[in-house]
């Protein structure tokens, strides 16, 4: 019977040492100022330039906004653990940015000072900025078509 019981804890232990590897926050940090740009975005995917050619999206960096290579700036806060960001992320990724656009991935639960600076309260929120950092428009995504025409439109 104590064999049994030691089996059981056994398993037990190992089982949740399981769901904390895999669902525990990484210890990267990914705040506004200091990004690291190798972290993984989500469970999946790691940060890569996609669509380099014609637009870009890549993790958050105050000197992204700058950039004069991008005349459209669009931040999208996200968080690893929304359906709703997942799939919008997803879109993005597999959408032909256009030339002169970059989209810039903000993690939502790590970015405090993004958000109250922009007014964001829901994750899935996306805000375009001018090369000042400055809103532009704000859209929020959450239960909206999940598409980059979506973005482009209702961020103007």
């Amino acid at each position: 019977m104590k064999k049994l019981i030691i089996i059981s804890a056994v398993v037990i232990a190992l089982a949740a040492v399981t769901v904390a590897v895999i669902y525990w926050p990484s210890g990267t940090n990914n705040n506004a100022t200091t990004p690291d740009t190798t972290q993984t975005v989500d469970d999946n995917t790691t940060n890569t330039v996609i669509a380099a050619n014609v637009g870009r999206y890549v993790p958050y960096e105050a000197s992204h906004v700058e950039d004069n290579n991008y005349s459209r700036t669009i931040l999208f806060f996200h968080a690893v653990w929304c359906p709703e960001c997942r799939a919008f992320d997803k879109t993005i990724r597999e959408s032909d940015i256009p030339s002169g656009t970059q989209i810039l991935l903000v993690n939502y639960d790590r970015s405090d000072e993004l958000k109250q600076k922009y007014g964001v309260t829901l994750q899935s929120t996306f805000v375009r900025v001018d090369s000042d950092g400055n809103q532009v428009g704000k859209w929020v995504g959450y239960e909206q078509t999940k598409s980059l025409d979506a973005i482009l439109t209702n961020t103007r």
